[in-house]
């Protein structure tokens, strides 16, 4: 009786997943997203400490971003409540079994907003109402002097009636890190760098083989402060995934590209410079992966060709202000409307904006966040220790 249930909860998830449903409109459709400037938050201690604090200093925003979510949800799953309870029981025990120490930093959270826990750790499930226009990231190998390095350029792309992020600088007595965080979400989905010198970004990607397992925000967390690959890696094979997505990582000169689905992990082997946007390019991963949007495609194939025009001017590996200045470029395109690179939520056929462009070097730590479009802006330099 029990496999049927989840058998026929799951069933309806993925209905649910094809049709990609859209959130309540609050903001218009055809109202370009307005930017405010981006906060710069430091905090030191424990990581129940740092995610204490994150829930009191922010806790108006994470209120917002809590009653929006409940009332989408409320919108999504209307007449199929059960089926919304049962999957985020099977997404609770998955959390107690595999990584409780995340579980106890959204308690954190929640109690330093003043909010139920039930309504943090339901934040936390964006697999319930998945919004997949997410970002575009470009890989570019640097070379300064004797040095050498990798630049993650990464356009955190994201449905701003849902959330807004901020700029995180956290130090805990093991490790310190500087992240670009959203309100209510355990730190790291998005793109980052620690002082054990691993930097990383992810991009959303949609699996076939979703199922109940362990929700990809509680991956993305891991990366924040993991020491080097061979710990991410372990931490993703010994996982039962929820989901998929692709994770770029970067320490000194190396880099890794992996591609995840609930139930598949593929280390691609890619030559730099590398692209990618928000679907599968690994053709082993083909059957678990669903169809590319329109708008992943026309962002990959704009980017693509703005690497190809630059790329017959320089040789690769670039030097960082070259790398810098074809990150700008690329990602503040917008050439490809109605799926522009830089995005404004102000089309109805690409409800997505771009909250910030990261641009990380591997080889010094420093991280250059830029709020509006890099071309036209001066970026809020973060570097570490």
């Amino acid at each position: 009786m029990a496999r049927n249930l989840k058998k026929k909860t799951f069933g309806w998830m993925h209905r649910l997943l094809e049709k990609n449903a859209a959130l309540p409109i609050e903001l218009g459709m055809s109202e370009a997203f307005s930017r405010s400037p981006l906060k710069v938050l430091e905090l030191c201690g424990s990581p129940l400490d740092i995610a204490f604090q994150l829930g009191k200093i922010r806790h108006k925003a994470i209120h917002r971003r809590v009653e929006s979510w409940n009332r989408h949800l409320a919108n999504l799953f209307r007449g199929n409540r059960a089926t919304q309870k049962n999957l985020e029981r099977e997404f609770l025990r998955n959390a107690e079994g595999q990584s409780r120490a995340y579980l106890e930093e959204i308690r954190a959270i929640a109690e330093g907003a003043n909010l139920p826990f039930s309504d943090l750790f339901r934040l936390n499930l964006t697999e319930l109402g998945v919004f997949i226009e997410k970002c575009t990231d470009l890989i570019v190998p640097i070379r300064d002097r004797s040095n050498s390095g990798i630049m993650i350029a990464h356009n955190e792309d994201w449905d701003p009636r849902r959330n807004d992020i901020f700029i995180l600088k956290a130090r805990t007595p093991q490790i310190s890190y500087a992240i670009l965080a959203y309100d209510g979400y355990l730190p790291g989905l998005s793109a980052g760098m620690n002082s054990a010198g691993l930097c990383h970004s992810v991009n959303y990607l949609k699996p076939r083989d979703f199922r109940a397992g362990l929700p990809r925000i509680f991956l993305a967390r891991h990366l924040v402060t993991a020491k080097d690959f061979k710990e991410v890696s372990t931490f993703l094979k010994n996982t039962r995934r929820a989901f998929g997505q692709a994770i770029h990582l970067a320490k000194k000169d190396r880099y890794w590209s992996l591609e995840l689905t609930a139930r598949r992990l593929v280390l691609r082997k890619v030559k730099l410079p590398f692209l990618h946007t928000n679907h599968y390019l690994s053709p082993s991963l083909k059957l678990n992966s669903s169809t590319p949007s329109a708008s992943s495609l026309a962002r990959l194939r704009v980017a693509k060709r703005i690497l190809g025009d630059y790329g017959s001017i320089p040789n690769f590996p670039s030097s960082p202000k070259e790398a810098e200045r074809l990150g700008e470029v690329l990602l503040s395109d917008q050439s490809g409307k109605p799926y522009p690179i830089w995005r404004d939520a102000a089309h109805p056929e690409d409800t997505s904006a771009t909250l910030a462009c990261a641009m990380i070097r591997s080889d010094i730590l420093k991280m250059k966040v830029y709020r509006n479009r890099p071309m036209e802006n001066i970026p809020i330099p973060i570097s570490l220790p």
